[in-house]
């Protein structure tokens, strides 16, 4: 409205390259020509009402940054990973999280030098289904 002087809507109808946009515009600039004639009030613009904070989004809120502070961690399986291949992963194998994904961790296996990398990857596992890993466990 601040931008708008009153007759703007005449010299938009008549450039022949805005014409055809016109349609789509005039009743934006109609009610702009009656704000400024003094026939159009604006109301004043209420605050919205705070964000009620449930338990549920406070909860899931909490769930994604674990799970992004799971990134790039080494950790334990859990329980033994059964494959569609037939292979078996064991339980309290050591992996690195490489991403998370759709809210399931994706790990990678973990090379002899430490560095992640393996051809092994598991994706789709649950937060329960891995241990983070720290020096000194058994």
């Amino acid at each position: 409205m601040s931008a708008y002087k009153p007759g703007d809507f005449r010299t938009f109808f008549a450039d022949p390259r805005t014409r055809a946009e016109y349609l789509r515009w005039a009743p934006l600039l109609l009610e702009a020509e009656e704000y400024h004639a003094g026939n159009r009030e604006i109301a004043p613009v209420k605050p919205l009402p705070p964000r009620v904070k449930t338990k549920d989004g406070a909860l899931e809120y909490q769930r994604r940054k674990r799970l992004k502070a799971l990134v790039g961690a080494t950790v334990r399986l859990a329980r033994d990973v059964h494959m569609k291949s037939g292979k078996v992963y064991k339980k309290d194998t050591l992996w690195r999280v490489s991403h998370v994904e759709r809210g399931k961790i994706c790990v990678q296996g973990i090379l002899s030098n430490g560095k992640s990398g393996s051809d092994r990857a598991i994706y789709g596992l649950s937060e329960r289904d891995v241990h983070p890993f720290t020096l000194g466990e058994p």
